[in-house]
């Protein structure tokens, strides 16, 4: 099975210890990564995907 964008180019992923997605990247693995993922203590996603960049900020709670 081949994982791709909807533009049919491959995708990357990386996984911290536990198992849960990190980082998606293109599939040539190049930075930075498209997207990074943060957990909170009970592996829930902690807040929106952020962009690299930082072009989005959440504060407070949901």
């Amino acid at each position: 099975m081949r994982t791709s964008r909807k533009d049919h180019r491959p995708l990357g992923f990386e996984f911290d210890e536990v198992g849960n997605l990190a980082v998606l990247r293109t599939g040539d693995q190049t930075e930075p990564p498209l997207r990074r993922f943060g957990y909170d203590a009970l592996g829930r996603l902690d807040v929106p995907p952020l962009s690299v960049a930082g072009r989005f900020r959440v504060r407070g709670g949901w």
